[in-house]
């Protein structure tokens, strides 16, 4: 049994759902049986960050808990096997979207350059991130296309089939 923050992202469902039992709630924390042979490891950089492993070593969520006084105050978060991220790059003028798995292996990547904008002219910045607005529509797409429900921890892990995915990259 351990102590789980009562705070938790999505919900308490998803969490049962992958198989945590919870027990009583004292001071805002759950007595909690992890899944099977699941494991908590601190983060040694930082003591308030712990981090939730599955049976296969793969990091399913994290943990962060201030201690005041008697009461812990913290989240629990359990993250999709699957997310898109995105970034500006500045020196090119280009936007990126990636749909990653939870190691940060980009699956498929939507680029736009825009050589001929300058991000100093405040008209240009607007339709850098129209563009950016629209890839970041067309990968939701994409992930839900190839993902049903990708955004629900829960889902995709147990797959292998799509674990193997190739990267893809297309540019507008």
């Amino acid at each position: 049994m351990i102590k789980l923050p009562g705070t938790m992202i999505p919900n308490k469902q998803v969490f049962e759902k992958v198989g945590f039992i919870f027990g009583s709630y004292n001071n805002g924390q759950y007595d909690t049986e992890l899944p099977r042979d699941w494991k908590i490891i601190s983060d040694e950089n930082n003591k308030e960050w712990l981090y939730i492993y599955d049976e296969f070593d793969r990091k399913r969520g994290l943990i962060q808990q201030i201690k005041q006084g008697d009461i812990v105050c913290g989240t629990v978060r359990l993250q999709p096997r699957y997310r898109i991220v995105d970034r500006f790059i500045n020196e090119c003028n280009s936007y990126e979207v990636s749909l990653v798995d939870s190691n940060n292996n980009k699956i498929y990547t939507l680029t736009s350059h825009r050589n001929d904008l300058s991000i100093n002219n405040i008209k240009h910045v607007q339709r850098i991130y129209d563009d950016a607005a629209s890839l970041f529509e067309y990968m939701e797409y994409y992930a839900n296309d190839r993902f049903p429900g990708y955004k629900d921890p829960s889902n995709h892990w147990n797959n292998e089939k799509l674990n193997k995915n190739k990267v893809k990259v297309r540019s507008l």
